[in-house]
C-alpha cells in the first residue's frame, strides 16, 4: 500500500514494525490505552457533565436511583440471573489484567497473527495490525475520548483476548480492512476486504451450528460486527461505478439496491436466529448482558427499518421476541417512554402485516363495480375488513397523539435549532443537513428511534387506506385523499429533521449549537509566543474539521437507505438523503486526522 501516513508513535507492535499509520493518541499511549479503557467504569456524572450544567444534570439524573448512576449501570441492570448451566466465560475474553506493551513479555502473550516473525527481520508493514488498530481508533476510542459515548468499549478487550482464528476477529478483519483501505485504494473497496468477510461469514456459521458449546459473547460480537460490515459498505460504495471490473457489464452498473437490501435482510435473519439461540441464562459475566443489549438494540432498528407491511420477508411472529422491553436501554424515564412508544409501534405493525396476508383483508366490496351507491354504502358498512383498517387507523393516531410533548418533560431531551451562521463552513453548501442538534449523543440514538417510527407507521396507514379505497362518493374519495396527503405531509417532516441531524451526528455540532469548523481563534499578534498560540488554534480548528462521531454516524445509514427507496418524499428530499449518505462516506475518508 506504500507510504500512507506518518511515522507511528503508537503501541509497541506497530513501533516494532514501523508502521506508519496506528491508533496512536495524542500522548502516543498506544493500543495499551486503546484496551485499558475497556474495563474502567467512567462515572455517568463526569459524561454529563460534558453536556449540561451542575443543575441541569441534578434534574437530569434525579429520577433515577443513586446505584444507577454509574456508566456500566447506564444500562438498567435486570434481576439477579441464574448461573450458566455450561462454561461461557472462557479465560481469554474476561482476563481484566492488561499488560504493561513495553514488559518484555507483551509481545510474546498477546496473541498476533505475526507472531512467529522475527524481531530481527520485521517486516516493513503489518497491514492487518495496522487495520485493526485504525479500527479500534475510530470506533471505540475516538467516540469515548470525544464524545464521553463508551457504547462499545467491549469490542478492544474481546479482540485482545480472542485467538487469532476465531469468529470475531476474522469478522474485526473484515471490518477493519474495508474502513482503513478506502483511504487509499482505488474505487471498489469490496477488492480489498471480501476476501476476510467471507471467512468471517464461514467461520462464524461454523460457530453457530456447533450445538455442543453454548453461544459465547465473542460469538455475538461477530455477528454484530458482520452487520457493521454491511453498512460501511453500503456507505463506502455509495455512488460509486467498478470501472476497473475486467467485465463490461459490472463496469456500468453499480450494487443495485435490492441487492443491498437482499444482504441486510439476510444478515438480520441470521442474526436474529442467533437472538433466538442466546438465553438469559447464557449471562455468566456482566459484561455479557451489556454485549447482548447493544446486539439486540441494534437488531430492533435494523430489522425495524427494513421490514414492511407489505414485504414478506419477516412473516413469522418470531419478530414479538425481539420487540420487546427486556434489556432495553433506558437510563431516564424519558428514554423509557421512547422505547415504549417504539416497541409498541413496532409490534402494532406487525399486527397489520399479520392481518394484510390474511383472509380477513379481503373485501367483498371491490367486487360491487355495477352496484348502486346505496348497496355499497350498505356493504361498507358492515365489512369487517374495513372495520378493522379503521381500528389500525385510529390506535396508531392515539398511539402518536399520546407522544405530543414527550421531550420537554426533561431537561437535555429537545431538538434544538443550529443559530449559528453557516458562512465559512461546508455546510453552507449542504443547510438541510444542518439544521438540527441536541444536548447528547445518548439523546441522539433516541430521537433516531422515535422519527423513524413515525415514518414508518404512516407509511404503513397509507399502504392500509390504499388496500381499500373509499367507493361510497366523491366526498368520501375526497376526504380520503386529504387525510393521505396528512399523513404524507408527517412522513416528510420528520425525514427532514432526520436529514437535518446529519451534521450533528458527523460530530462538526457542538453541544452548544456551534460549528467547530467556525470557531473563531485568538487575534493575531506578532508576538512569537502569541503566534504559536494563533498556530496552535489553527491546529484546533483543523482537528475539529477531521474527527468523526462514527457510532452515531452509522445509526442513519439504514434508515437514510429506506428514505430512498421511500415513495412518499419528494425529490428534493431523496436527493437530499442519497448526498447524506455521502457526506457520511466522506466522512470516514478524512481519517486519520492530525493533533
Amino acid at each position: 500500500m506504500g507510504n500512507i501516513g506518518r511515522s507511528s508513535t503508537g503501541c509497541a507492535t506497530c513501533r516494532k514494525r514501523k508502521i506508519k499509520v496506528c491508533c496512536a493518541t495524542k500522548h502516543g499511549q498506544g493500543v495499551a490505552d486503546v484496551l485499558r479503557f475497556a474495563s474502567l467504569a467512567l462515572d455517568i456524572r463526569f459524561i454529563f457533565n460534558l453536556i449540561f450544567d451542575n443543575r441541569r444534570l441534578d434534574l437530569f439524573l434525579s429520577p433515577l436511583p443513586a446505584h444507577y448512576r454509574r456508566l456500566d449501570l447506564f444500562l438498567l441492570p435486570s434481576p439477579a440471573l441464574p448461573p450458566a448451566s455450561v462454561d461461557v466465560s472462557p479465560p481469554y475474553l474476561y482476563d481484566f489484567s492488561v499488560k504493561d506493551e513495553d514488559a518484555e513479555d507483551f509481545t510474546a502473550s498477546t496473541y498476533s497473527s505475526s507472531r512467529a516473525t522475527s524481531p530481527q527481520t520485521p517486516p516493513k508493514y503489518d497491514i492487518p495490525h495496522q487495520s485493526v488498530c485504525f479500527f479500534i481508533h475510530l470506533f471505540c476510542v475516538q467516540s469515548s475520548k470525544l464524545y464521553a459515548f463508551p457504547v462499545i468499549d467491549f469490542v478492544p478487550l474481546i479482540l485482545r483476548r480472542a485467538p487469532p482464528d476465531s469468529p470475531v476477529c476474522l469478522a474485526a478483519a473484515a471490518v477493519s480492512r474495508l474502513t482503513l483501505a478506502d483511504q487509499y485504494s482505488g474505487t471498489d473497496v469490496r477488492l480489498q476486504s471480501g476476501h476476510e468477510y467471507s471467512n468471517a461469514i464461514t467461520s462464524t456459521m461454523a460457530s453457530l451450528k456447533n450445538r455442543e458449546v453454548a453461544t459465547q459473547d465473542a460469538t455475538v460480537v461477530a455477528v454484530w460486527l458482520l452487520g457493521l460490515y454491511e453498512a460501511l459498505n453500503s456507505v463506502m460504495n455509495h455512488g460509486r461505478t467498478t470501472s476497473r471490473h475486467p467485465s463490461a457489464a459490472f463496469r456500468s452498473q453499480t450494487r443495485a439496491d435490492d441487492v443491498e437490501f437482499q444482504s441486510h435482510i439476510s444478515h438480520i435473519r441470521g442474526a436474529m436466529h442467533l437472538l433466538r439461540l442466546r438465553g438469559t441464562s447464557q449471562f455468566a459475566h456482566p459484561q455479557s448482558e451489556k454485549i447482548f443489549r447493544v446486539f439486540k438494540a441494534a437488531i430492533q432498528m435494523r430489522l425495524f427499518v427494513l421490514n414492511s407491511i407489505t414485504s414478506r420477508d419477516f412473516g413469522d411472529r418470531a419478530l414479538d421476541n425481539v420487540f420487546t422491553d427486556q434489556h432495553e436501554i433506558v437510563p431516564s424515564p424519558t428514554a423509557r417512554r421512547t422505547s415504549v412508544y417504539f416497541l409498541r409501534i413496532a409490534r402494532l405493525l406487525e399486527d397489520m402485516k399479520e392481518f394484510l396476508f390474511s383472509p380477513e383483508s379481503k373485501c367483498k366490496c371491490a367486487h360491487l363495480s355495477m352496484a348502486t351507491q346505496d348497496e355499497i354504502e350498505k356493504e361498507e358498512a358492515s365489512c369487517k375488513s374495513l372495520k378493522k383498517i379503521r381500528e389500525f387507523i385510529d390506535t396508531a393516531i392515539s398511539v402518536d397523539r399520546a407522544m405530543e410533548g414527550w421531550s420537554e418533560v426533561e431537561p437535555g431531551w429537545k431538538l434544538l435549532d443550529v443559530r449559528a451562521s453557516l458562512i465559512d463552513t461546508p455546510w453552507s453548501l449542504y443547510p438541510g443537513h444542518a439544521l438540527y442538534y441536541l444536548a447528547s449523543i445518548w439523546v441522539f440514538l433516541y430521537w433516531i428511534r422515535y422519527l423513524i417510527a413515525r415514518i414508518k407507521l404512516y407509511e404503513a396507514l397509507i399502504e392500509l387506506i390504499r388496500l381499500h379505497p373509499a367507493r361510497r362518493g366523491a366526498r368520501a374519495v375526497q376526504i380520503e385523499r386529504q387525510q393521505i396527503a396528512s399523513f404524507i405531509g408527517v412522513i416528510q417532516a420528520n425525514a427532514s429533521k432526520l436529514l437535518g441531524l446529519t451534521a450533528y451526528a458527523l460530530g462538526d455540532i457542538s453541544s452548544a449549537g456551534d460549528f467547530y469548523i467556525s470557531l473563531s481563534p485568538s487575534p493575531v499578534s506578532s508576538d512569537p509566543v502569541n503566534t504559536e498560540a494563533n498556530l496552535y488554534n489553527q491546529r484546533q480548528r483543523l482537528r475539529w474539521q477531521m474527527p468523526m462521531n462514527v457510532v452515531a454516524a452509522m445509526q442513519l445509514v439504514i434508515p437514510f437507505k429506506s428514505l430512498k427507496r421511500s415513495e412518499w418524499l419528494t425529490g428534493q428530499q431523496k436527493g437530499a438523503v442519497d448526498l447524506a449518505i455521502g457526506l457520511i462516506g466522506d466522512g470516514f475518508r478524512r481519517q486519520p486526522w492530525l493533533y
